[in-house]
């Protein structure tokens, strides 16, 4: 076997070789689909997004504060602040509570339910000033709703108007 050849065969493979990488080379990887980011927290200092384990009546909750690195402070009693919803029991004895108001609170605990329920994330706002527990033990917080869509709900201004107070 001559120099040229060996050159010949060389050249040889190494265009069959450039031919069957091309040939049988795996198809380009398709373009990653974008997808939505989840709604950015509302522009308020301490914001806490928040699972709603239950909600006790238009304006009483439990939840679950999701802090950062995975802590979560389970069952939390809170009082939303901003507003005093309709009593759903005679329980409360320092206010005289109507048959009709009972009606009116279970409809406010029903509108709270149905907005908490519609969110895409609830956020927990603590008071800015003023006392951080009720008497009865509850943490005073705000919520907020952010919707799909981006818009953010303020759950005292929602139940105020729509008529979900004790003075409408």
């Amino acid at each position: 076997m001559t120099v040229n050849n060996a050159i010949a065969i060389f050249v040889g493979l190494l265009l069959a070789v450039i031919v069957a990488s091309w040939l049988f080379a795996a198809p380009p990887a398709p373009k990653p689909v974008p997808v939505a980011a989840p709604p950015a927290p509302p522009a308020l200092p301490c914001a806490v997004p928040v699972k709603i384990i239950n909600v006790q009546d238009g304006d009483s909750v439990t939840l679950d504060l999701l802090l950062p690195w995975d802590v979560t402070l389970r069952n939390q009693k809170c009082r939303l602040i901003g507003f005093d919803a309709p009593e759903i029991s005679r329980i409360r004895q320092t206010v005289k509570v109507t048959d009709e108001e009972i009606v009116r609170g279970k409809a406010a605990r029903d509108a709270l339910q149905t907005l908490l329920d519609a969110a895409h994330t609830v956020y927990a706002v603590p008071p800015m000033s003023g006392d951080s527990r009720d008497p009865y033990g509850r943490t005073h917080v705000s919520l907020r709703t952010v919707h799909a869509n981006g818009v953010v709900t303020d759950v005292a201004g929602y139940m105020i108007a729509n008529g979900h107070t004790r003075t409408p």
